[in-house]
Parts: structure tokens; C-alpha cells; sequence
């Protein structure tokens, strides 16, 4: 018998038919016309053709972007009007992932790598030479796409765990994206953590990407610099189940529009004991840095909402209080 939790969470992964019918249809039809007429257009004529489609629908989600963007910025000293820029640069960012997503169908492992700056990946070769696989952490800064397309051309075997999209055409483009890059996704609820441990057996690569809680109802509230963020903390549970080597994992569009792609050292256990929540807490510290670089490349900055600390009740293991001087870790460039 389904409990009331697990009632609770189909909710929030299948949409009832009024959203199909009056959301989810149009935006599959709009991705569909989409994948056709960028097809006949350069990129540059491609990309304005995207951002004019997709710019009235991200126009009904502007309020909540703004209210994030302000969350994360105004403590840090950002006006008004460098929030909204921030706004309008994600807009274009998104434009950016709709054309990149469709030409990945047509680009060769070759094209892939020219696109691409491979920092680290030293590290990533050091974990998979002690035989137990590599735990991949990311975020969706960049273009995780890009990411998992790219490992994949690398020779290495991927796998990741992903969310079932219900709008029709972009979850059938992403299932042949997965096909032509031979990558093995599992979608949420679909036993993520067996195939996590299956791939770590091979000693294969398992990317899981923590900045998204897609079981709203397992998750917790952490601190994600001025702001707190629900997240499911599902990864760092799966990260304790072995000894498998954690990396990070992140992805970074350039101004000449290649992808910097980078791994860092293995994470040491030792300095985070056995708590997932204290693991979770760190990652998420770890997004943040990456937000004060590149704030229009976070592709959930419209998609989820973040909150005021003092409004939510934080887990246990939060940071008390947002550090007064931020600083970001392997990267100098600046947000605005």
C-alpha cells in the first residue's frame, strides 16, 4: 500500500492533466518547432531565434529569479540594477543550453572535445586507479549536458542519475542524447543508488548534481550563502554507502563559448566524518562559490525558490552564519 509521503512525492513528479494539457503541450510543441528551425541556422542566428521563443515564458518566471538573485546578492553589496543584469544574462544563458542541447545531437565525440577545457583531470585518472569508480559531484552551473557528453568522448563510461522530464519532446530528446553518447541514466525512483553502486563495481564514473532537491519532501533547508535552499541529501547518503572515491565536478561556459570542465582532488573522508547532512552542507558551499563567478550560468536560479534563513527551519549541521568575505576557490573572474 502507498504511504501518504509516497502520494505526496508522484504529485510533484507527475503533473496532473490540466498542467499537460495547458503548460506542458505548448512547451513541447515550442522545443519541437525549436529542434527544426535551428537546424537551418547558424549559431549565431539560431541563438537570437531561441532567446525571442523561450523569452516570454522565462518573462512569467522573472519574479522568482529576481527574488533569488537578491537573496544571494544584495548581503554581498550587488544594486538593483546588477541583480537585474544578472537576470537578463541568465535569460541568454538558457537561449544558449536550448541550441547547445540540439546540436549535441549532431556533433561527433571530436566536436565535443574541441569544445571543451579539461582541467583535473589527473585527479579523476588517480581515483579510477584504485579500482572502486568515482563519485562525480556536481552542479547545474554551466552545462551538465556538455559535461556528461564530454566525459563520455573521453573514453571514460558514465553514468548519472536524472529527473523524468514530463514535457514530451525534451524527454525524448534527451533519451537519444543518452543513446548517442552511451551514457546509462537513471531516472529518480528508478533505483539511482543500485545503479550508482553498480557503476562504482566497474569502476566506471557515477555524476550526481546535488543543487536540486527532485523529492522536495526527503529534503532539508541548508544555508546557500545569505539564502537557505531545500536539497535532498540522497547524494551524500549514496557518497557513505562506500568507500569510492568524491570528487567535484564543475562546468563553466567561456566568452568564446567553449566549456571549461573541471575535477578536483579526491575529497578526504576524514574531514567530514560520517554525516551526509555535514557532506551536503559542503557542497552546497561549493555552489556558492561558483554562484559569485558566474550567477547567470546557475540554470535552477528560476526554477527554484530560495528562502530567507530565519524563515525556514535549517538543518542541524548549517552554517550559523553567511562568511562576511566569500571567497572564490580556483577561479578570479567577478560577477558583474
Amino acid at each position: 500500500m502507498a504511504t501518504s509521503n509516497s502520494k505526496r512525492e508522484r504529485v510533484v513528479l507527475g503533473p496532473g492533466l490540466p498542467v499537460r494539457i495547458l503548460i506542458l503541450a505548448p512547451l513541447s510543441a515550442l522545443y519541437r518547432l525549436i529542434q527544426w528551425l535551428v537546424r537551418y541556422l547558424d549559431d549565431a542566428l539560431a541563438l537570437k531565434v531561441v532567446y525571442v521563443l523561450i523569452w516570454p515564458f522565462l518573462l512569467l518566471l522573472r519574479s522568482q529569479r529576481t527574488i533569488n538573485l537578491r537573496r544571494i546578492f544584495t548581503p554581498l553589496g550587488k544594486t538593483r540594477d546588477q541583480c537585474n543584469e544578472m537576470g537578463r544574462r541568465y535569460v541568454w544563458h538558457h537561449a544558449r543550453l536550448i541550441l547547445e542541447a540540439t546540436r549535441l545531437s549532431q556533433m561527433t565525440p571530436d566536436q565535443v572535445r574541441q569544445r571543451v577545457i579539461f582541467e583535473g583531470e589527473e585527479n579523476l585518472t588517480e581515483a579510477l586507479k584504485k579500482r572502486r569508480g568515482a563519485l562525480l559531484v556536481g552542479n547545474h552551473v554551466g552545462n551538465w549536458l556538455f559535461t556528461v557528453a564530454f566525459l563520455s568522448a573521453q573514453g571514460y563510461k558514465v553514468s548519472a542519475v536524472a529527473y523524468e522530464i514530463p514535457i514530451t519532446s525534451i524527454e525524448k530528446h534527451m533519451k537519444s542524447l543518452w543513446r548517442r553518447y552511451n551514457l546509462s541514466i537513471t531516472n529518480v525512483g528508478g533505483g539511482a543508488p543500485a545503479a550508482a553502486l553498480r557503476a562504482f563495481k566497474k569502476n566506471e564514473v557515477f555524476v550526481a548534481l546535488t543543487d536540486v532537491s527532485l523529492r522536495p519532501i526527503h529534503g532539508k533547508w541548508f544555508r546557500l550563502g545569505a539564502a537557505a535552499m531545500n536539497v535532498d541529501t540522497g547524494p551524500a547518503k549514496l557518497a557513505f554507502l562506500t568507500d569510492t572515491p568524491i570528487l567535484h565536478l564543475s562546468n563553466h561556459r567561456e566568452p568564446d563559448s567553449r566549456f571549461v570542465i573541471s575535477v578536483s582532488p579526491e575529497l578526504e573522508r576524514e574531514s567530514i566524518g560520517n554525516d551526509p547532512s555535514t557532506l551536503t552542507q559542503l557542497w552546497l558551499e561549493e555552489l556558492h562559490r561558483e554562484l559569485l563567478v558566474w550567477p547567470d550560468q546557475w540554470w535552477l536560479m528560476t526554477l527554484i525558490p530560495l528562502r530567507h534563513p530565519t524563515s525556514v527551519q535549517l538543518s542541524s549541521t548549517a552554517i550559523a552564519s553567511h562568511p562576511s568575505a566569500p571567497q572564490v576557490s580556483r577561479h578570479e573572474q567577478t560577477t558583474t
